[in-house]
């Protein structure tokens, strides 16, 4: 019976000791590693030497043209703004020229 109680005994030590290696094995497995690394970013750079030619980046001379017109057409805006800003001034001025004028004509 002691050599039963034994056997037995040594089969539920080895069982739990395969049931805990299959758990520990589990948990290796299923585990989770969180890293945090720190370091200061750091940007590099490089220039390199273009082969080609500054002509080749230019548009060509429709787009070129095109641009030069719309530029033409913001000057010509902003200069109309800006004498419809001077408007008060314009009609003093106005006014002050035929002022001038009717009292030059009664001497």
């Amino acid at each position: 019976m002691e050599a039963e109680n034994t056997l037995a005994n040594q089969k539920e030590s080895n069982d739990n000791r395969t049931i805990d290696n299959l758990s520990l094995q589990d948990q290796i497995n299923f585990s989770t590693i969180t890293l945090q690394l720190y370091q200061n970013e750091t940007i590099r750079q490089e220039t390199i030497a273009s082969e080609k030619d500054s002509a080749s980046y230019k548009p060509n001379l429709g787009i070129q043209i095109i641009d030069a017109l719309k530029s033409g057409w913001y000057i010509l805006q902003a200069i109309l703004i800006f004498f419809i800003n001077l408007w008060p001034f314009i009609l003093i001025s106005i006014g002050g020229f035929f002022l001038y004028k009717t009292y030059i004509k009664k001497q």
